[in-house]
């Protein structure tokens, strides 16, 4: 990759961010990058080597174990947002959504983490109509997608972080 970015900047093809797909985090139940696919260095020695130029990071769903996975590497939510819960989607399922009145706070850690490794840009939250059609809590208390949107947004603002929304009703 990083011989595809010098060939553009040697024809002065600007490139303001490289956007990376679902298939750039671990698994589907963290949201940090695969080592198999950015070695050692992670994210930062992936940017270094595109030229400094920032990424644009997917994702959607959250899962079941999602809570505890995060705890194991140290980011104790119960100490970022006491009471810290997911909406799930039906009993069978496994994909879950943050609470609203706890967007901010989730979104804040999540932003936080790649903003202090300097390579975020922005992200991209996707299938918004999966979870106003299949997380009815997110949306049967009043007002909740206004919180769960502005929670998501407040936290981009606060990290200079663009969000690019997906598959809005």
């Amino acid at each position: 990759m990083s011989r595809l970015f010098a060939s553009l900047a040697a024809a002065s093809v600007p490139v303001r961010y490289l956007q990376l797909d679902p298939y750039w985090y671990s698994n589907q139940h963290v949201w940090e990058p695969d080592p198999s696919l950015y070695g050692a260095n992670g994210l930062p020695g992936l940017v270094e080597a595109i030229n400094g130029t920032k990424l644009l990071l997917y994702h959607n769903f959250w899962y079941r174990d999602t809570q505890q996975l995060y705890a194991a590497r140290g980011w104790n939510f119960s100490t970022f947002v006491p009471g810290y819960r997911f909406l799930n989607w039906g009993r069978p399922r496994n994909i879950f959504q943050v609470h609203p009145t706890q967007a901010f706070e989730f979104f804040d850690l999540l932003f936080g983490e790649y903003a202090k490794q300097n390579v975020l840009m922005g992200v991209e939250v996707d299938f918004l109509d999966w979870m106003q059609l299949t997380i009815p809590a997110l949306f049967s208390e009043l007002d909740g997608g206004h919180y769960y949107l502005k929670g998501l947004a407040d936290a981009a603002l606060k990290h200079g972080v663009s969000h690019q929304l997906c598959m809005s009703m």
